[in-house]
């Protein structure tokens, strides 16, 4: 049997929207705008099969990427389908004749925003340190992204290049009005300092795909933080922050912010018997 695998493509967005909005997503990788930004390095397919939406990372062997979404299950999806390895799957499936294994670098690091919003007791008084110390060091000012300074923050992105990410973080801001992104900038001495982008990824989590700042002004990735979850992600219950993609800078970072949870993903293999 043939099936009709077919590239994501802008014109794909409808589609992939209305079924996330029908089957919200948990991690951070099922949103369009993920999805379609890191195109370069990581091109899918996707498959419409039994009322079910699924991605496929391009090449061989089959690998579907992320979990279903719809009604079929990631067991009748490896039985329906030759695939041959799967890659961000959340819970560890047991399926017979499949080997899971975790991905420690890949989780997603969840945070309550009412955490981050009012930095309570002891346990963020850190965070209250890093905040207070760039607020008295710098005139900080929150603005919003919008049409009129998205220029300015590809021009700060620019200055602040992480090649890997180039691509991706250019097409979040090409396309901004269009994916109905949200997110923030803080000015120092009017130059735009820090930059923060994300959308709704299901009705109780915010997601931020993007965060970047001039690293030598101190605590301000803290501010950032802090700021973005009181005026941009207020009324969700949690902002993933994504992954720390086993650097230990960023696993520290990341760490030091108190997550409340993390949403362990997994990798598989279908295992000869």
């Amino acid at each position: 049997m043939s099936f009709d695998y077919k590239p994501l493509t802008l014109d794909c967005r409808p589609l992939v929207m209305e079924w996330l909005k029908k089957f919200p997503p948990t991690i951070s990788e099922m949103t369009f705008s993920n999805l379609y930004m890191w195109r370069e390095k990581r091109p899918l397919r996707m498959l419409f099969l039994d009322q079910t939406l699924l991605f496929f990372l391009e090449g061989e062997p089959l690998t579907l990427f992320g979990p279903p979404i719809g009604p079929l299950t990631l067991e009748e999806a490896t039985k329906k389908l030759p695939i041959q390895r799967v890659e961000r799957v959340v819970s560890p499936p047991k399926i017979s004749g499949w080997n899971f294994v975790d991905l420690p670098s890949q989780a997603d690091y969840l945070y309550k925003v009412e955490d981050l919003i009012n930095l309570p007791g002891h346990t963020f008084h850190r965070q209250r340190q890093l905040i207070h110390g760039a607020l008295s060091r710098y005139e900080c000012l929150y603005e919003a992204i919008t049409t009129k300074n998205l220029s300015e923050c590809r021009h700060f992105l620019e200055k602040h290049p992480v090649p890997a990410e180039k691509a991706a973080s250019d097409l979040l801001l090409d396309h901004f009005e269009e994916w109905e992104l949200q997110g923030c900038v803080v000015r120092i001495e009017d130059q735009i300092e820090a930059v923060m982008v994300g959308e709704p990824l299901n009705p109780n989590t915010f997601v931020a795909h993007l965060a970047r700042v001039e690293k030598t002004k101190h605590g301000l990735y803290a501010l950032l933080d802090h700021w973005f979850a009181e005026r941009v992600a207020k009324g969700y219950d949690y902002l993933n922050l994504e992954q720390d993609l086993g650097i230990e800078g960023l696993k520290v970072a990341k760490e030091r912010l108190q997550p409340d949870q993390q949403i362990l993903k997994y990798s598989g293999s279908r295992i000869d018997i």
